[in-house]
């Protein structure tokens, strides 16, 4: 059986490819996310071996031999396409759709249960005035309430399953998603009773299980729906499809904590927000709201618990500042969580406090400040290791060594003497290559903005363009049209997951030595590389239209309407 593509991103994009070839041959990290080794493919003393935890992608420069996770498995064990991805799968803890659980045909009946589910929850809200007056309380419109489709689970052990259960197999569905519960004798029970009931989608909107806040006191008082192969807690966040939905960019993110945080923001406007799913932020989370925004702000309740909670979200964030991430912490006043606070201040208070975040440099080093004392010598020591512990363990680039900067202000030392003393492990200097070959098919900005987008994907994703673009007669311009539609049809993160849609192109070598390409501009300038060499391919255009414009005046003449756009186009 054919895997479906989303289920091979959904893999490729849980996976390290250095963590899956580091135990089979031995790499040497060689950059800020580069590591190198000698090739397990030919035979060489010297190594051309190149992988790239940025691209998820692996590169000899001597056989060519290259590919994602995927594709070194299928050369290095000999494994099958299908075994290659059961290995990986497994590795992810994600089973096979054939494995006894769901195939992609399967999964539509149960989303459609699920969307029966909330059916049946919001009717019996309806009919429950407790729930309804408890809601009010919260200061939730009808209008908020229908957009998230808000329900209610009834008190009772049975009234989920007489509604839906119509046949074993929708049983043993519902028991898979965790709606329903099974006695000793094997007869459901509902999983949530006496409850609200909050739907909770993928970012593409299907329905893929509950959260439920208890309205007596029933423990624990809010209780998600149990991990299962539609919904993994990690993966998931709340109000991300209403985001989506409400908002054609997601320019920022603010992330909290809870439903009704979520649903309290968005009835207020601020709809670019969303919610961890009852567990601490996640390496996981991180990396799908990098495919939406650059900006993210984590707003936290003010208390122990949210600090606690947000320190461990930058330990998590930490590794991703080298991409350009602007990240900052919120944090409210003592006993408040966004909910309340946004109703005590308001709107404009709320985008007021919004303005007090704390960039992650600034929250680091008052943290990590403030469990030593500074002004010792002792305390200073101290500090440079407790900093350096945590660097360590980022991708050396601009952002890690901004922060040791930031360290040597703070303890009167400067870099160079913080280097020798921390002892770090000499570098092997690298040798540089040029951006790209010098080749005569490729018109040059068009080179560097096929290389960039093979590199980083999502650059691709917002890129302005103007609508007839494509019709530039360029070498190449149909590739860059296809990798640009892919990206903006399946938002793959990395060159590995990209490569994967573009097995079957012709021009596949092409894009390989693209992708492989060294490019000697730093992270955080990739962006604005991408926008001038799109710059340059439309001025290139408009110098293609200016000489059809000369030779056809010169041929036969040209209508009023050519010559008018000819002086536009001379005239800039």
């Amino acid at each position: 059986m054919k895997l479906p593509q989303s289920f091979i991103d959904e893999v490729l994009s849980r996976i390290d490819v250095v963590e899956i070839i580091e135990p089979r041959i031995t790499l040497k990290k060689t950059g800020q996310a580069n590591y190198s080794g000698l090739c397990p493919f030919h035979h060489e003393k010297t190594p051309s071996f190149s992988v790239s935890q940025t691209k998820q992608f692996y590169y000899c420069f001597g056989c060519k031999a290259n590919g994602n996770a995927i594709g070194f498995l299928m050369a290095y064990e000999k494994l099958s396409f299908q075994e290659a991805i059961e290995s990986l799968a497994s590795k992810a803890n994600m089973p096979l759709p054939e494995q006894g659980h769901f195939t992609e045909t399967e999964k539509k009946p149960q989303t459609d249960l699920l969307e029966e589910a909330i059916l049946y929850y919001r009717k019996q809200l309806a009919q429950n005035h407790q729930a309804r007056e408890y809601l009010q309380h919260r200061g939730l419109t009808d209008e908020i309430i229908a957009k998230f489709q808000i329900g209610f689970a009834p008190s009772g052990w049975e009234n989920l399953s007489r509604a839906l259960v119509k046949t074993p197999e929708i049983k043993k569905q519902l028991v898979d998603v965790g709606m329903l519960g099974l006695k000793k004798d094997k007869t459901p029970y509902d999983r949530f009773r006496d409850r609200i009931m909050f739907p909770i989608r993928n970012r593409r909107g299907q329905a893929i299980a509950f959260g439920g806040r208890s309205l007596g006191d029933q423990m624990p008082k809010y209780l998600n729906s149990p991990e299962s192969s539609l919904f993994h807690k990690s993966n998931e966040l709340y109000g991300l499809h209403e985001a989506l939905q409400a908002n054609k960019q997601l320019k920022q993110i603010m992330v909290v904590e809870g439903y009704l945080d979520v649903i309290a923001l968005h009835q207020f406007g601020m709809t670019e927000t969303v919610a961890t799913l009852g567990t601490a932020i996640s390496t996981q989370h991180i990396q799908t709201l990098l495919r939406f925004t650059q900006s993210l702000i984590f707003c936290f309740d003010g208390d122990e618990a949210g600090s606690s909670a947000a320190w461990r979200a930058l330990e998590i964030a930490l590794p991703a500042m080298h991409t350009g991430l602007d990240l900052n912490f919120l944090f409210l006043p003592t006993t408040e969580d966004p909910d309340s606070y946004l109703r005590k201040v308001g709107k404009e208070g709320f985008l007021a406090k919004i303005q007090e975040a704390m960039p992650l440099v600034d929250f680091f080093f008052k943290k990590i400040s403030s469990e030593t004392e500074i002004n010792t010598l002792a305390g200073k020591t101290r500090l440079v290791y407790l900093v350096d512990k945590y660097l360590q363990k980022q991708p050396k680039g601009v952002f890690q060594e901004l922060m040791y900067d930031r360290l040597s202000k703070l303890v009167g030392l400067n870099l160079e003497k913080i280097a020798s003393l921390l002892n770090p492990e000499p570098e092997t200097p690298r040798k540089t290559r040029a951006l790209l070959p010098p080749t005569k098919k490729l018109y040059a900005p068009l080179k560097l903005a096929l290389s960039i987008i093979l590199q980083r994907p999502l650059l691709g994703k917002n890129l302005e363009i103007p609508q007839n673009f494509f019709t530039i007669k360029l070498e190449g311009m149909d590739l860059l049209q296809k990798v640009i539609q892919i990206i903006q049809q399946n938002s793959p993160a990395t060159t590995g997951s990209l490569l994967e849609h573009l097995q079957d192109e012709e021009q596949k070598p092409l894009v390989i030595e693209l992708a492989s390409q060294d490019i000697l501009t730093p992270d955080e300038g990739w962006q604005d590389e991408l926008q001038g060499a799109v710059a340059r391919i439309i001025k290139n255009g408009i110098e293609q239209h200016i000489q059809i414009l000369l030779a056809k005046g010169k041929k036969e003449g040209l209508t009023q309407e050519e010559k008018q756009l000819l002086q536009k186009l001379l005239l800039g």
